[in-house]
């Protein structure tokens, strides 16, 4: 006769530890997930700059901050003043403001005025602002709130006896809207030399042609670096370029993450941030 034993390979104690657990940890995950969503980290970063006598010029960049009547409305305000005690030459936001609501709705925009930096704040349009077919309403909402809105445009900034030109484009989604699409060379072109070269492009698209055409930082958001897991190990077959800094040619790019969230308030894996150049001349 043949006997068969049978081995339990999970026993009662360990089932019983496994049910207990799961749902702790889920719950743990969840808790940090949400922090990270709502609590955007401040990341410096130090750009080298080849102009000769060039003194340190310091921006933050928001991106992404998709501000909703959902959303926790003490949340941006603390962001507000957070950015603001960094005291910045410039505040660039590199477009996604709000989901879902009309610029003038709950004056949930409002919150924007209140930033300041020592030579203003600039932004560009993300592709969310064109999702409700107001883009006009959108500028022209920002701009009476003191961000200078940069559509196919420059604005020089005399910083130190440097010229500073910092342009910014449309989004690409304006081509399904039949809206002025991207256009570099419109967003550069200028008669007067400058010392530097900013672009602001919600997308990191076109970078060899930014690069070829003297563009020296290139600012954009729009990947989230995927948000939250297992879409953060997932973005990179989307967007060749996720997150943080890279070097295109003589360029530098650089991907901010995400100051908020979309949609669902959790990061598990990524992390909401403030990004804080600073421009050093490295002659």
């Amino acid at each position: 006769m043949i006997k068969i034993f049978k081995k339990k390979l999970i026993s009662e104690k360990w089932k019983k530890g496994l049910l207990f657990s799961v749902p702790i940890i889920s719950l743990a995950l969840s808790i940090l997930g949400y922090s990270a969503a709502l609590t955007p980290y401040i990341i410096e970063i130090q750009i080298p700059i080849s102009a000769n006598n060039f003194k340190d010029l310091t921006i933050v960049q928001l991106s992404d901050i998709h501000l909703s009547r959902a959303k926790n409305r003490n949340w941006f305000p603390k962001v507000v003043e957070t950015v603001n005690r960094q005291k910045a030459d410039i505040i660039v936001i590199t477009g996604d403001f709000a989901d879902m609501v009309l610029p003038d709705e709950d004056n949930i925009l409002d919150d924007f005025g209140r930033l300041k930096a020592k030579y203003g704040v600039f932004g560009v349009l993300g592709n969310h602002e064109y999702y409700g077919g107001q883009v006009k309403e959108w500028s022209e909402k920002l701009n009476a709130l003191g961000v200078s809105m940069l559509e196919n445009e420059h604005k020089i900034i005399d910083h130190k006896g440097s010229q500073v030109l910092l342009a910014g484009v449309t989004d690409y989604i304006a081509e399904s809207r039949d809206l002025p699409i991207p256009d570099i060379t419109k967003a550069l072109s200028c008669e007067s030399p400058a010392s530097i070269k900013i672009l602001l492009s919600h997308q990191a698209k076109n970078l060899e042609f930014a690069s070829m055409s003297g563009v020296d930082l290139q600012l954009s958001g729009l990947t989230h670096a995927g948000q939250f897991f297992p879409f953060n190990l997932l973005i990179g077959f989307a967007h060749k370029y996720v997150k943080g800094l890279y070097k295109i040619n003589n360029m530098y790019l650089y991907i901010n993450q995400g100051t908020g969230y979309w949609d669902i308030p959790n990061r598990l894996g990524t992390q909401s941030e403030i990004t804080l150049f600073t421009l050093k001349s490295n002659n």
